[in-house]
């Protein structure tokens, strides 16, 4: 990691070099990120140290996965990791029809088909039969965060005759800029953005704005607003905040003192507020780092990098299957974590979409292409939607992104394709999915077939409002309880509606 980022550091600023570079190791870097995974999977596996699985064991459930003694391992936990993915309660069951704690209208996982090449659908008179290969769900195949399962839920949102409960968040796009100084191709790209009211996170180069320079001065005045969120990313290029990267080790606690010094002086100094978006250079950042950002309002840290490593580990806490890169929430330190997107230690990989700039071109159709890519698999499969880029690309392609109307674009995308979809703040992002740690749906009683309706309640931990979303009969509907009082779903001809 410390011959990495002193290279970059030193090459930053010359593209050709780094353009060079890229085509010389790209290959030999891909692979060894591709085998450092597969290796980090297969050791996360054998541990055992997966997520543990939130089934009902004894409440009313709207689904139920029927099992028997020849089913493999692999497709039940596929299974079980996507409704925990979806927060709806199942039940296990060895015989259809059994009915003891499901309502009266009920979906039912068959794991024991032979044939699970693909996903079937098969109406019985009071409940949905799915069978498939649900082995393709599981951290080591496609995953969660794949097409995949983006067509198993539409599947299931116009296939299911009755709306299923669940805790999936309400569909947000962010942006996060990194590596950012108060540059022209800045100003242009942020004024785009303040015109459609699209909020993007800001990881500062905090040595860039300097209290002499007329550009930085006008960058605050203008752009202190609530568009626009500012984080401490590193003080420039070749120190960071966070770790110190050039010595591929962490600070001192005094050294961490006079970061945060600094860092607390700057905002204060500029008058700014510090985003509790956590954006660290390299993604990297040790606890004792983190602890003192959060002292001055640090809560989320988005990174697939675990805390204190500079390593991609598969771990149980980040949920909803242990994969760091494509996770929902994981909170085992003092900072909530979140990532979902290709890794930033995959950049050279041109398939890689972590930098919707970088390895286009200059292309507005690669740009555009890379941009929807990302925010569609995760907007359509549960995940956290944002897309990344950072201040050197925007210099480099502020021609054809002034040419292309990029945020025009991308908003026009949106409400033809997600018109559900709100661009946020990565703080709302971030607060949603923490508010669906803890958060479970609790069906009251059984569902009269007659009445079409569903009793539920909603548990949650914590004062946040979480997010409720139902899925069947050709719709979606989502709405935000603010209390945990019983509700009632009530349905029929293709109406949903909470009374």
């Amino acid at each position: 990691m410390k011959l990495i980022f002193i290279v970059w550091g030193l090459v930053s600023k010359n593209r050709l070099l780094i353009n060079l570079i890229k085509k010389i190791i790209a290959p030999l870097w891909t692979y060894k990120y591709r085998k450092d995974r597969e290796k980090q999977i297969h050791q996360y596996l054998k541990s055992n140290n997966l997520p543990r699985q939130e089934k009902a064991s004894s409440q009313v459930a709207q689904v139920a996965i029927l099992t028997n003694e020849v089913t493999k391992k692999q497709a039940h936990r596929g299974a079980s990791d996507f409704f925990n993915h979806l927060g709806v309660q199942f039940q296990l069951i060895t015989r259809l029809g059994d009915e003891q704690f499901l309502t009266s209208e009920y979906l039912v996982i068959d794991l024991t088909a032979a044939d699970n090449s693909e996903f079937v659908f098969k109406r019985e008179k009071h409940f949905l039969v799915l069978s498939g290969p649900f082995e393709n769900l599981t951290v080591e195949k496609l995953g969660l965060r794949s097409n995949c399962c983006a067509n198993l839920l539409n599947a299931l949102t116009h296939k299911l005759h009755f709306p299923l409960i669940t805790t999936l968040p309400h569909p947000l796009i962010g942006f996060r800029i990194d590596d950012v100084t108060p540059s022209f191709a800045m100003f242009s790209f942020l004024e785009a953005a303040n015109a459609k009211n699209i909020p993007i996170n800001l990881g500062l180069f905090l040595d860039a704005f300097r209290e002499d320079n007329l550009n930085s001065k006008m960058f605050f005045e203008k752009f202190n607003n609530d568009n626009f969120e500012f984080s401490p990313h590193a003080f420039n290029e070749l120190r960071s905040m966070f770790f110190n990267l050039r010595q591929n080790m962490a600070y001192s606690n005094d050294e961490i003192r006079k970061n945060f010094e600094q860092v607390s002086n700057f905002f204060s100094n500029w008058q700014i507020k510090i985003s509790p978006v956590i954006n660290a250079h390299f993604h990297t950042a040790d606890v004792n780092a983190l602890d003192a950002i959060r002292a001055l309002g640090g809560r989320y840290f988005i990174s697939e990098i675990n805390p204190s490593s500079q390593k991609i580990i598969f771990d149980r806490h980040f949920l909803p299957q242990g994969d760091p890169v494509n996770c929902t929430g994981a909170q085992q330190f003092s900072i909530f974590q979140l990532y979902s997107g290709d890794s930033s230690r995959d950049h050279l990989n041109k398939t890689n979409s972590y930098d919707f700039l970088d390895n286009s071109n200059g292309n507005k159709d690669v740009i555009f292409l890379r941009s929807v890519k990302r925010l569609e698999l995760s907007l359509s499969s549960g995940f956290p939607a944002f897309l990344t880029s950072h201040g050197y690309e925007i210099d480099k392609h502020e021609t054809v992104l002034n040419k292309m109307c990029f945020f025009d674009t991308i908003y026009h995308w949106k409400e033809t394709n997600f018109p559900d979809a709100k661009f946020a703040k990565l703080t709302d992002i971030c607060s949603a999915y923490e508010a669906r740690i803890g958060t479970s749906i609790t069906i009251e009683q059984k569902a009269n077939k007659r009445e079409k309706f569903v009793d539920f309640s909603v548990r949650k931990k914590g004062l946040k409002t979480s997010d409720i979303t139902c899925i069947g009969m050709m719709k979606t509907l989502r709405f935000s309880p603010k209390s945990n009082k019983p509700l009632r779903l009530k349905y029929g001809q293709k109406k949903i509606q909470i009374i």
